[in-house]
Order: C-alpha cells, then structure tokens, then sequence
C-alpha cells in the first residue's frame, strides 16, 4: 500500500470513527499537529492534497458532519518544538481559539514522534523516551488547559526503516527509540 493511500486510511478511520458521535446538524473542528507527514511535505499541493485536508474531506462526505480543518504541521519538527509558548503551538492554539467561538466539538489530532527520534539532525534529537513523554503530557495539558472541553487523537509517530536519512539521520537505533514511545502513547491515553 502506497505510504499516502496507508495514511489517509489511518487518519480517516481514527477521526471518523471519533465523531460518529456527533449529529448531523453539528460542525466538527480539528487542529493537526504533527511534522512533515502531516503537512504534507512531498506532495505536489499540500493544501489540498495533505492528509489533513483529504481527512477532513472523508470525515465530511461519510459522516454529514460539517467537518473544518487546520493543518498545523510544520517539516522537521519534533515535540521539543512543540512545547507550550513555542511559534508552532501558538499557531496551533490561534487556529483552535478561532474554532472555540463556533459550534461543535474541537479536535486536536496529534501526530508527533518521528523527527524525535532520529539520531540527529532535528531539533532535540535524538529525543529519550522519558522526554518524549513529558513533552508531549505538557503539549497535551497545555492545550487542554486552554480548551477543556476539546478531545484528543493520539497517532503513533511513522514507522521508517534503519536506513532513512532525509536531512536528519535515523538508523536503528532511531528505529528502536522510535518503537519505545508506542508503550508510552499507549499508557497516555489509558
């Protein structure tokens, strides 16, 4: 399966399955963070072609529900870059207090770990697992502060294989460090 074919089908079947509960009649807002990945970084337009956008869209033609999206993902960024008070989680939080004042749930859809992970050549990196999970418990206590009433999707970070360089360098050992933030994502949202 193509890697955009996988990731839509994963985001799609996440957040359509998480407003099923929301009646027809409403809106549905979601604020993507994420990295590359999320913004869409090696298609052609990602303003219309990243899978925020194409999310958006199935959620809105599957479900009826009014469904806005904002993708805050940004290339190359890791959790250490998304930490309360930096740029990225202000535009985050901008895009969310726009959608506050309409009707209908908020959605923050959280896709972070990969830059992480790598061995170096991103922002922290190579990031532990127990820094991974304080940023990302003060990424998610910072936003739900500000938005008690917004619901949370947590995707794990994209598998890669050892041999991945993009700008940053990943290995096994990134890989390995990579597989240790899913038991963390997993108690998180236990």
């Amino acid at each position: 399966m193509h890697m955009k074919t996988l990731l839509k089908a994963i985001f799609t079947f996440v957040l359509a399955f998480a407003v099923t509960t929301v009646s027809a009649d409403k809106k549905v807002h979601i604020v993507f963070i994420g990295n590359s990945i999320t913004y869409g970084a090696t298609l052609s337009s990602p303003s219309t072609e990243a899978p925020p956008v194409i999310e958006g869209q199935l959620i809105q033609e599957r479900t009826g529900v009014e469904t806005k999206v904002s993708n805050c993902g940004i290339s190359g960024l890791t959790t250490v870059n998304w930490l309360p008070g930096t740029s990225a989680y202000n535009n985050a939080v901008s895009a969310a207090t726009t959608y506050s004042s309409e009707d209908g749930p908020l959605y923050f859809s959280i896709m972070l770990g990969t830059n992480d992970s790598a061995e170096k050549g991103t922002t922290g990196a190579p990031v532990s697992t127990d820094d991974f999970k304080a940023n990302m418990k003060a990424i998610i206590d910072g936003l739900h502060a500000k938005f008690p009433t917004a619901r949370f999707v947590i995707n794990y970070p994209t598998w890669y294989s050892p041999n991945t360089h993009n700008g940053a360098t990943y290995l096994q050992a990134g890989l390995n460090r990579l597989k240790s933030y899913r038991p963390v994502m997993d108690a998180m949202i236990a």
